[in-house]
């Protein structure tokens, strides 16, 4: 498969502790790749420059990028995506929710074994501890 086929994508994650940087490849029309999942870690001041070079090479090598950045220091080459954003009565985050699942029951969601762990579930799947005595 050429590169005119696939859509590189590079998502970067920022409104939380909890930051993770993500790339991904969209090919065959619908199919999502994710390649890996990165934490983001330290002060900013560590790494914001840095980040935003790769974000500048990035979108100059013709990647679409999401920025989840409140503070908008790191949307002038991507699109700013905040989860919260209501459309139709859904947030962002429940229509993004919807696509994984979609995509994940159609067999069209490929996850690298790296990113398996941030894969998510359905409800229902887990069950209840429940202590047994002996």
């Amino acid at each position: 498969m050429d590169d005119i086929e696939k859509k590189k994508i590079f998502a970067l994650s920022l409104d939380s502790e909890n930051r993770h940087m993500a790339s991904a490849i969209l090919f065959e029309g619908n199919r999502l790749a994710i390649t890996h999942c990165l934490p983001v870690q330290g002060a900013p001041s560590k790494w914001r420059d840095k980040m935003l070079a790769d974000i500048e090479s990035k979108a100059a090598a013709g990647f679409a990028i999401a920025v989840e950045d409140r503070s908008g220091k790191f949307s002038p080459h991507a699109t700013s995506v905040c989860f919260d954003d209501v459309e139709d009565g859904r947030t962002l985050l429940q229509r993004s929710f919807d696509w994984w699942f979609s995509l994940k029951n159609s067999g069209n969601l490929i996850l690298d074994t790296s990113v398996e762990r941030y894969n998510m579930r359905a409800g229902g799947g887990r069950r209840p501890y429940r202590h047994q005595a002996r």
